[in-house]
């Protein structure tokens, strides 16, 4: 973990090549028909995002790969991706606008340049999926302090992990489908997955 070398090489793969990839990927989608300068936008957003810490951990595991190396990058990519994330999406999406010859903040319609956020929501939000189950965690480990133990020898945790994430993908792509979005255009907004 305190390989700061390699450190960098993570945040620089996740904050600079990937976007640059996805750039890329937006401009070799802008020359079909059928994708709209908002599946562009989108697809810009997707690639700027930093990795969850669940996947990220979970992936890595899978792997055979350092599990302390993942939760500290993936724990530092999302606070970083923080301040980066809204700077890099704007960036790159006024550069894709400005490569399309679209004018305006963005390529799309909905750029993002406005709108209103209701934090008491976000908080209540965030304290009752973060907060609320960490703590609860946290206290269960200390009132039996062996159950992780136990737990780690006796339960397939990384599978319950994977059938959890596939579960939220499935039920995701089922949602797209069950809107009446025209068929091509869901099937182009999955494309990068």
């Amino acid at each position: 973990m305190l390989n700061l070398r390699l450190n960098i090489v993570i945040q620089g793969i996740n904050f600079v090549v990937i976007p640059l990839v996805f750039l890329c990927v937006a401009l070799l989608f802008s020359h079909a028909d059928f994708f709209s300068h908002g599946i562009l936008d989108g697809l810009i957003l997707l690639g700027t995002q930093p990795t969850t810490i669940s996947s990220c951990v979970m992936l890595t595991l899978s792997a055979g790969g350092d599990e302390t190396l993942a939760i500290a990058n993936s724990i530092g990519g999302n606070v970083l991706g923080v301040i980066i994330t809204p700077v890099l999406t704007t960036f790159l999406i006024d550069l894709l606008a400005s490569v399309l010859g679209v004018s305006g903040s963005g390529s799309g319609s909905g750029s993002g340049s406005n709108g209103s956020v209701n934090i008491g929501s976000i908080f209540l939000k965030l304290g009752t999926t973060i907060i609320l189950p960490t703590a609860v965690g946290v206290v269960f480990q200390i009132m039996v302090p062996k159950a992780p133990v136990w737990l780690k020898a006796h339960v397939p945790i990384s599978y319950i992990n994977q059938f959890i994430l596939l579960s939220m993908i499935y039920t995701t792509f089922c949602d797209t489908f069950s809107t009446d979005l025209d068929l091509v255009r869901a099937l182009a907004s999955f494309c990068p997955i």
